[in-house]
């Protein structure tokens, strides 16, 4: 399912920070701008396409447009 909720909440900069401190994007999904996930504490597992990684504190995860993804 194609997310175009990031072009219509920045409209001028297609930049955001999400600084929640429990986060999970259970919903598989994708959009068409670059992610860079930025794991500063804890753990969490990260599904794009069919592969999963457990990421860690420290760890930083780039996700392509369009790549189906989602964050547990």
């Amino acid at each position: 399912m194609l997310d175009n909720s990031f072009r219509t909440r920045y409209k001028t900069v297609p930049a955001a920070i999400n600084m929640q401190n429990d986060f999970h994007m259970t919903l598989t999904h994708n959009h068409e701008e670059f992610e860079i996930l930025i794991i500063e504490r804890g753990k969490c597992d990260i599904r794009i396409g069919d592969n999963v990684r457990e990421c860690c504190a420290g760890d930083i995860v780039f996700v392509n447009p369009m790549e189906i993804h989602s964050v547990t």
